[in-house]
């Protein structure tokens, strides 16, 4: 209560009649109110944030005797509540500065000029979002920062404002001049309407969108019209648009959040106010699950993310990776190996979406379908190994070294290679057994020649012809003998020492095997042959011992399984 000489006057009615008028067009002020003493601190966060500004700084320095006076006057007033000053020294600086110059009411309205500006396109608070982008004039962030410097220059505009009238509305007060105060009321009471108008008639409200990170555009005041703000989504959600703008009181577009299609894209569009989103895959993509694309309509902000489902699934194999192929129609990238594999102990490696086998060594075959056989091995031994190969009469096949330092094939018995070189017999001891590393699966006796056929040695005399293992078919005693590229002999003939060396062919076992083993056996019959007689004591008969050309053999082959 403050005494005049006139009346004892109620100022908290007159206080709060005042604080009405500008609590119900400001509803925000009624939450969050600065008082004089945030109100000092909160004027030089003000100016220093925007000192860079030219257009802040010319308000600043056309405005800056009112912006003063009504700083000053707040100060006064709140000295005078805490008691600070005297109500004598208080009646007297405010007369100082508001009687012996222009009114309060001339100040009042310069103060409500700066306010709106030049009307609907300018007003203070558009010169201030302005310098919030910076120089750059690019789009800004709805972001918690941009949206409470914004709450705070509105509410200190208004608070000042505010605190000015009632500075001045006591003033009248105490000096008994009250009733000047309804006057003051109604000019005040229309200029606030008239800012909050103007402050809100052009913003665009709300600027929502579940997972979007810069919502804090809520309030209308927050945006004008022409303003563009730039869409920030969190996480891996990408925007749509990238920017809105505002015209007419509304956004351009509805902002959606989405996530990138899997081995696709996504189109979005607004069409009428509704924000529709497309998203189909790639070509040589799609989903066995959902193989039609993708569609989302939002006509209602906040619009809910979209999540557009995954094109995981291949059509074609050129767009898998270059070792891999596609299942099937709507399968999946896998290594071509695992698509085909190929066949047991083979390599299989990848390349241009196609795979390539080989056998793993020492394997043989068809790597495609499997390596399960190996090459028959000569195998230095002193016994008979369970896997050597045998004869018909079960004797195992053998090589040693004859007196012509050349390899005789022949077999083993009593631990000893037998072998015929030069019409006579030898054992040796130091000998090779063939062994089949597969355990007796891979080889085999067979008429014919064949191109798997196991050599045990070269011609030296003749170039390019090979002996081959072979038997005789039919006699049990002829176990082993050696075939040359031509022709059929036992083991105790030396093709190498026949007089016609014309008659051997030299061409190998290539080309056309059949029919060059053919035509060498023949010209072999036609030959007439020397003689060795000898006597078998034994039996008491005349045997004649010749060399001969044996017609029906068998070689060993090598198997393929």
């Amino acid at each position: 209560m403050y005494r005049s000489p006139a009346c004892i006057i109620d100022y908290p009615t007159l206080e709060s009649k005042i604080n009405d008028m500008i609590f119900k067009p400001v509803p925000d002020l009624t939450t969050v109110y600065f008082s004089v003493k945030e109100l000092k601190e909160y004027t030089q966060e003000i100016v220093s944030s925007v000192r860079h500004d030219i257009q802040w700084t010319q308000i600043f320095v056309t405005y800056s005797n009112v912006i003063q006076k009504f700083r000053n006057i707040s100060t006064l007033h709140s000295q005078l509540k805490n008691g600070t000053i005297t109500q004598r020294y208080y009646v007297s600086e405010v007369r100082s500065q508001f009687t012996d110059g222009n009114s309060f009411q001339f100040y009042l309205t310069d103060f409500h000029q700066m306010m709106i500006g030049t009307g609907d396109k300018n007003t203070i608070l558009d010169t201030f979002r302005k310098s919030l982008s910076g120089e750059s004039g690019e789009p800004v962030e709805c972001t918690k920062h941009y949206s409470d410097q914004i709450e705070y220059f509105l509410r200190y505009m208004f608070a000042l404002e505010n605190e000015a009238v009632l500075a001045w509305s006591k003033y009248l007060l105490v000096t008994g001049k009250s009733e000047n105060i309804d006057f003051v009321e109604k000019i005040f009471k229309d200029y606030v309407s008239r800012q909050w108008r103007l402050f809100n008639e052009n913003g665009c409200g709300p600027l929502k969108a579940v997972d979007l990170q810069n919502d804090h555009c809520e309030k209308l005041y927050h945006s004008t019209a022409q303003q563009q703000v730039k869409i920030k989504c969190g996480g891996l959600f990408k925007p749509f648009p990238d920017i809105v703008g505002c015209s007419g009181g509304q956004w351009s577009a509805l902002p959606v959040c989405y996530t990138e299609q899997e081995n696709g894209q996504v189109e979005c569009k607004s069409e009428g106010g509704v924000t529709v989103c497309k998203a189909s895959c790639s070509p040589g993509w799609g989903s066995a699950i959902h193989p039609l694309p993708s569609e989302y309509k939002c006509s209602q902000p906040p619009c809910p993310s979209f999540i557009p489902h995954k094109c995981n699934n291949c059509t074609q194999t050129n767009v898998c990776k270059d070792h891999e192929v596609c299942t099937g129609s709507f399968g999946t990238c896998l290594d071509t190996c695992l698509v085909k594999p190929c066949g047991v102990n083979a390599k299989c490696s990848s390349s241009n979406h196609d795979r390539s086998c080989t056998c793993e060594s020492p394997w043989k075959g068809d790597p495609n379908k499997g390596c399960r056989s190996q090459d028959l091995q000569w195998v230095q031994t002193g016994d008979v190994p369970s896997n050597a190969v045998q004869s018909k009469s079960q004797l195992a096949v053998c090589k040693a070294i004859g007196p012509d330092s050349g390899w005789h094939s022949g077999f083993v018995k009593d631990q000893r290679c037998n072998y015929e070189y030069d019409w006579s017999k030898y054992q040796a001891k130091n000998y090779e057994v063939l062994v089949d590393p597969c355990g007796g699966r891979g080889w085999k006796w067979m008429e014919g020649a064949h191109e798997n056929m196991v050599s045990y040695d070269k011609s030296v005399r003749f170039q390019g012809v090979k002996y081959y293992v072979c038997r005789a078919v039919g006699n049990s005693w002829f176990v082993t003998g050696a075939l040359m590229a031509g022709s059929s002999v036992d083991s105790g003939s030396d093709p190498e020492m026949e007089e016609d060396n014309e008659d051997v062919d030299s061409g190998g076992v290539g080309g056309n095997v059949s029919n060059e083993w053919r035509i060498a056996e023949n010209r072999k019959r036609k030959k007439s042959w020397g003689h060795i007689s000898e006597t078998d004591s034994e039996k008491g008969n005349h045997q004649v011992r010749r060399r001969k050309v044996v017609e029906g053999w068998k070689v060993v082959v090598a198997l393929q399984r």
